[in-house]
């Protein structure tokens, strides 16, 4: 572990930018306590899927939808990009985040921690899960933990977090944003098509439990520069 400046991976799928919300939250928390944190956003480049996530807004949202159930059903991977800081080991914790589609992990993340770069990472690194989703989000976290473990690194915990609505609001509200007719929200009086607006404290929270499992009280993290005055939040 670093002597001081513990150095935290956050490497997460995102599409609709819900799942890139909550690592920034988490990453702005971990600089707080001093560490030396890297986001690293996995994208889908695979020919016959990335297609279908080029653009927002997309034209028939449902119908990409239901045209990943199969991959998905079948726990396919695919060609994706990791970044270069996601490809070599040498940190004090893994943030693993990602959606979940169709009950389970999404596609890009799975192809991401089933590959040799992800081994790299993970070996002998604490790790911890988080998805975002509303109901089914246990299937996700649970994929990331067998995959990471399997990769050589340690579990810690997991979290997730949820749209506004409910099971059906909430998927009727993301369909009519990714559509780019959002006034249908307006007229079926729909909630928004985001993140809880309490995520960013729930990051927050969460992170800094994982972050004194993984390297020790606050106390014991030394920041390199003055810390920020308090905003009163969380």
């Amino acid at each position: 572990m670093s002597a001081e400046r513990p150095k935290v991976l956050i490497v997460y799928y995102t599409y609709s930018l819900q799942t890139g919300l909550a690592a920034e939250a988490m990453g702005a928390e971990l600089e707080k306590r001093g560490a030396e944190v890297t986001k690293a956003r996995i994208e889908l480049t695979d020919p016959r899927w990335e297609k279908r996530f080029r653009t927002v807004p997309m034209k028939f949202p449902l119908w990409h939808i239901v045209g990943m159930l199969p991959p998905q059903i079948r726990q396919l991977t695919g060609e994706i990009r990791i970044p270069p800081e996601a490809q070599r080991g040498g940190y004090d914790l893994v943030v693993v985040g990602s959606p979940t589609w169709w009950l389970r992990l999404s596609l890009p993340m799975r192809s991401y921690l089933k590959s040799a770069e992800a081994k790299s990472v993970f070996a002998g690194t604490p790790f911890s899960a988080y998805s975002t989703s509303r109901r089914y989000w246990r299937g996700t976290v649970r994929d990331i933990r067998a995959m990471g473990k399997a990769n050589g690194g340690t579990y810690l915990d997991q979290t997730h977090f949820v749209a506004y609505g409910n099971q059906v609001t909430s998927m009727m509200s993301w369909l009519s944003y990714m559509s780019g007719i959002a006034i249908f929200n307006k007229l079926l009086r729909l909630p928004p098509a985001n993140l809880e607006d309490d995520y960013e404290h729930q990051a927050q929270d969460y992170i800094n439990g994982i972050a004194d499992r993984a390297f020790g009280a606050p106390s014991l993290v030394r920041p390199t520069t003055a810390p920020a005055a308090s905003s009163g939040a969380g």
